[in-house]
């Protein structure tokens, strides 16, 4: 099995796997005895950074199979494995002791501990062909921060959070504030050490999507 053979074989089960993990805990929501909320439930980073991964793997998978490359899909890979291995890092760091509405092991396994590792992999074993400019780059981080933003003033309307350390029931403002300060400047490093993973440019067929 040749490099680009394993990278679909790989992108494609980690795809399914994924899939499969959010469908089940969908399924196993709706059975709990309390009221399920689908917007909640698609409020979790988890499984929106799951979600975008899985999408750009799939789609990957069709390039490699036309043995094409895209610049724009290059791009959108990096984003979204900058914000799988953020679940990782952040459920490592601040949650894996907190109840997030993931109940079942395997579950909780894939979208936070699996995916992460195999993500980081992805992006070592498969640098974009073309250098992503930083400047450029920096459009990664708008999707974390503007969650940031967005989630403790949504849950203070709502009564719901979907992490604790967003949540003004537990913690002031000010810890609220700088809890999401010191995450987003993990996101920094953390971007900022992806972004310098890429080579010199090279030749090298492409197509504008």
């Amino acid at each position: 099995m040749n490099k680009s053979n394993f990278t679909i074989f790989y992108r494609i089960v980690a795809a399914t796997a994924i899939f499969a993990a959010i469908m089940t805990q969908f399924n196993n929501s709706i059975s709990e005895p309390t009221e399920f909320n689908a917007v909640n439930f698609l409020s979790f980073f988890t499984i929106q950074s799951n979600i975008i991964i899985a999408v750009v793997f799939l789609i990957s998978v069709y390039f490699l199979i036309m043995q094409r490359s895209s610049k724009k899909l290059e791009f959108i890979r990096g984003a979204s494995i900058l914000f799988m291995v953020i679940t990782g890092i952040i459920y490592f760091l601040l949650l894996r002791n907190v109840d997030v509405q993931i109940s079942t092991p395997w579950i909780n396994n894939v979208l936070h501990y699996i995916i992460p590792t195999v993500a980081l992999l992805d992006w070592l074993l498969n640098p974009p062909a073309r250098k992503i400019k930083f400047k450029h780059a920096l459009l990664w981080l708008l999707f974390p921060f503007v969650y940031l933003l967005y989630q403790p003033i949504r849950g203070s309307l709502i009564g719901w959070y979907p992490y604790p350390f967003l949540s003004d029931n537990d913690h002031s403002y000010t810890q609220i504030a700088l809890t999401c300060a010191v995450v987003f400047i993990g996101l920094l490093v953390l971007f900022w050490s992806l972004t310098i993973v890429t080579p010199k440019v090279t030749k090298e067929k492409t197509t504008n999507f």
